[in-house]
């Protein structure tokens, strides 16, 4: 249910293309897995070593401790520290008198590249032992990745781009919506075989946790929910290919 409720999530992105206030809001207004996100904030990251804030949506800055527009990648904040090590991170955060939730907040890349970091205001409190980290990984692919490829203006805005005048790449789908990368037509074919993550990460030489987050890109551009989906369609892909090529002879 979980993955299909993401897919669901991609497909509502491809199929309206947000702004990055839209984006948030569709963050923020969907329930995953029981669970909703009340507030979100996208801070870009600058030459000078500070995340500036963008946009945000549910909730005023100085309520989860974003005081100023921009704070240091050095500070002791989640944002920071997602910022300054590339990773996921998050810290427990009192919502009322009586109810605590958490920060979570997700580094979004381009070209390798640190981007900006998502910060949402998850409804539950999290900690280092209960933490799911396979569902945070999945949904920072999904708004990740559409921060990057639906929101081109926030990677065109970045002050090193500008002065470089460096193009930039987005994900491998960008050209096209339909269309699949080298490695992502690699895992297709062999989630069609009926491989599981872990069979595909021996046999490719990649984690399982960077399988995961291909096979979550793989739904969301074949607009499918799940293996079985993305199994028929690959089928039918491939049906076609070959009745194309009879016919050329």
């Amino acid at each position: 249910m979980f993955y299909k409720e993401l897919a669901g999530m991609a497909n509502k992105i491809i199929q309206t293309q947000p702004d990055l206030d839209g984006l948030l809001q569709m963050f923020c207004l969907r329930k995953v897995a029981d669970h909703k996100f009340l507030a979100a904030f996208f801070l870009q990251v600058e030459r000078d070593g500070r995340l500036h804030l963008v946009t945000f949506y549910g909730a005023l800055p100085e309520e989860i401790g974003l005081s100023e527009t921009s704070i240091s990648i050095f500070d002791n904040h989640p944002a920071s520290e997602a910022a300054r090590t590339g990773s996921i991170a998050w810290s427990k955060h009192q919502i009322s008198k009586n109810r605590e939730g958490s920060l979570v907040a997700w580094p979004v890349f381009s070209e390798e590249r640190i981007l900006g970091v998502l910060l949402a205001l998850y409804e539950v409190p999290l900690s280092k032992t209960d933490h799911n980290l396979e569902y945070f990984e999945a949904i920072s692919t999904v708004i990740g990745g559409a921060i990057t490829k639906n929101v081109p203006q926030v990677a065109s805005s970045n002050t090193h781009r500008r002065a470089t005048g460096a193009k930039l790449r987005l994900t491998p789908e960008s050209d096209s919506e339909t269309a699949l990368s080298e490695r992502q037509e690699l895992i297709l074919k062999l989630i069609s075989e009926g491989r599981t993550n872990g069979d595909i990460a021996e046999v490719l030489g990649y984690s399982e946790s960077l399988i995961r987050q291909e096979t979550i890109r793989i739904y969301a551009t074949l607009g499918c929910s799940g293996r079985a989906e993305a199994t028929t369609i690959y089928k039918a892909r491939e049906s076609s290919k070959q009745v194309l090529a009879e016919s050329a002879n």
